[in-house]
């Protein structure tokens, strides 16, 4: 008779480079995942603070449009606007932009400076960012 050696199991060497390899596998997934994960974080920072600029920049226009006519001549302060008669237009403060009637809270805009250029009609609006970046955009008045 003859004999039949038959291997039906692993041996430890064979286990241990196995295990070897999915640790290296999870690892790598482990890093992509991260990463991704950072990188959608701040796809949503970005996100927000552009909405959040526009939103505010709509009010800002919207304000000074209601505003543009011979009968109202607008004070700019640093950050807040009024009309000659101290009726409030906008005013930032504290992380907040009031319009009046409306107010709006802002998480990633830390400051909004008005000023007017020169002697044109122009105002320069400038929010500055929570990064320090600091975006501007000019109001055309039609009336001063």
């Amino acid at each position: 008779m003859v004999n039949k050696k038959t291997n039906k199991g692993f041996t430890i060497i064979e286990l241990v480079i196995t295990l070897g390899v999915f640790a290296i596998v999870g690892t790598l997934i482990t890093g992509l995942v991260v990463m991704a994960s950072n990188f959608t974080k701040e796809q949503n920072i970005i996100s927000s603070t552009m909405r959040e600029i526009n939103d505010s920049k709509e009010i800002i226009i919207n304000k000074f449009s209601e505003y543009d006519t011979d009968l109202y001549q607008v004070v700019l302060e640093e950050n807040k606007v009024t009309t000659l008669d101290e009726d409030l237009l906008l005013e930032f403060n504290e992380g907040t932009l009031n319009s009046g009637s409306k107010i709006t809270i802002l998480e990633y805009i830390v400051n909004i400076k008005f000023e007017k250029l020169s002697e044109s009609k122009l105002i320069k609006c400038t929010f500055v960012l929570h990064d320090d970046q600091e975006f501007s955009f000019l109001i055309n008045r039609r009336s001063e």
